[in-house]
């Protein structure tokens, strides 16, 4: 009697004639073998529906079932074969999260030093926007201080894709299949397609091929992504949208198994991640996060357990070596975005410790006192 091969058999064997394939460069072969794997995957998919089928259940058949919940590959963020959408202002520092990320991912060092990671995995970042020597520098900078498993790492600098299509699906697969990375990262989705963002139809095509992706690859995938401009009442108070605010089309909103938002609050110094849209309902709410690092110091978010105060922003903005020489008043306030009221209220404590000198000259410039300790200033 013949043996029955499994779906999951099937798809390694055809993934491995592809890649032969792929190596001999047999044009045709290939397209046979892509046409192959595409219908394994379309049978897993059925095969999927049917075993969890719409419909009736006794509670012996419901308590029959084997479901396995996906084990964590960061503890209150990520399970295997996750989907996520990280999203928050364009220059907010999201990217650098991320980098934190794929440090501790790779490494198995709890990410800020907090989330724990049960084993290391594999991380394929697509970078599709930026500098790859200033990303290599700001790696170089976190490794300093996190640990980071070069062997785990895979890099893919491109130019704009198009997943939008199965072939364009498809030569992202065949460039990482072999590497099989645990998490993909794409950064940022504008440039992962061809359309507009809000074309529903395009996105939707793009949101199925993604599908292909992490069932071939058996990945969790974390796009990264924007929101759109900041809306405000008729009163002109701004409207907290949350992970509402994910720029485009609606399908976006859709398709993750959470939405993990991130914020800067510019006037604080403060980075805040949030979690409102989740399915699993386990995934972290919240924290808050200051990114340390000046120059070519190690850069490294930390998290914080109180927001700092006014008057700790202010010292945090004499501390900078750029201010080294001291500023005026309209200057730091300009900067900071404090009120003249604000500044001069927070700015009493530091001149009472020491901490900051001023001039009695005008205009008034004031400065680090550099004989002085910061006194528990943070």
């Amino acid at each position: 009697m013949e043996q029955r091969i499994s779906l999951g058999d099937q798809k390694e064997l055809v993934m491995g004639e592809l890649l032969n394939a792929l190596n001999d460069k047999n044009v045709v072969l290939i397209n046979a073998k892509r046409a192959e794997l595409n219908l394994i995957i379309e049978a897993e998919e059925q095969a999927k529906a049917e075993k969890t089928a719409f419909g009736i259940y006794s509670g012996r058949k419901f308590f029959s079932l084997n479901l396995v919940r996906r084990k964590w590959l960061v503890e209150g963020l990520i399970r295997e074969r996750d989907s996520v959408i990280f999203v928050g202002k364009e220059k907010s520092g999201k990217s650098l999260y991320l980098k934190q990320l794929v440090c501790s991912l790779t490494s198995q060092h709890p990410f800020i030093d907090k989330h724990e990671i049960p084993k290391a995995c594999k991380v394929t970042q697509v970078l599709l926007e930026g500098d790859l020597a200033d990303t290599k520098h700001r790696y170089e900078r976190m490794r300093q201080t996190i640990e980071f498993n070069e062997d785990n790492f895979q890099l893919y600098f491109s130019q704009p894709l198009e997943l939008q299509t199965r072939e364009g699906t498809y030569e992202l697969i065949d460039k990482i299949a072999e590497f099989s990375p645990d998490v993909l990262i794409i950064d940022p989705v504008g440039f992962a397609f061809e359309g507009d963002l809000s074309d529903n139809k395009v996105v939707r095509q793009f949101i199925g091929n993604l599908r292909i992706i992490q069932d071939t690859i058996r990945c969790a995938v974390i796009l990264v992504h924007h929101t759109h401009k900041d809306r405000n009442t008729v009163q002109g108070k701004l409207i907290d949208e949350g992970d509402e605010a994910i720029f485009g089309s609606k399908y976006f909103k859709a398709w993750p198994d959470h939405t993990i938002l991130f914020t800067y609050n510019t006037k604080k110094e403060v980075r805040s991640i949030s979690c409102k849209t989740q399915r699993s309902g386990d995934i972290i709410k919240g924290e808050n996060y200051i990114l340390r690092g000046i120059g070519d110091e190690p850069l490294y978010y930390e998290e914080m357990t109180e927001v700092p105060t006014k008057t700790d922003v202010l010292f945090k903005y004499f501390c900078n070596p750029l201010n080294k020489d001291g500023a005026v008043f309209t200057d730091i306030t300009k900067e900071i975005g404090f009120s003249k009221t604000t500044f001069y209220s927070s700015i009493k404590a530091l001149l009472r410790d020491g901490v900051v000198i001023k001039n009695d000259a005008r205009p008034v410039v004031y400065k680090l006192n550099p004989e002085k300790k910061n006194l528990g200033y943070k």
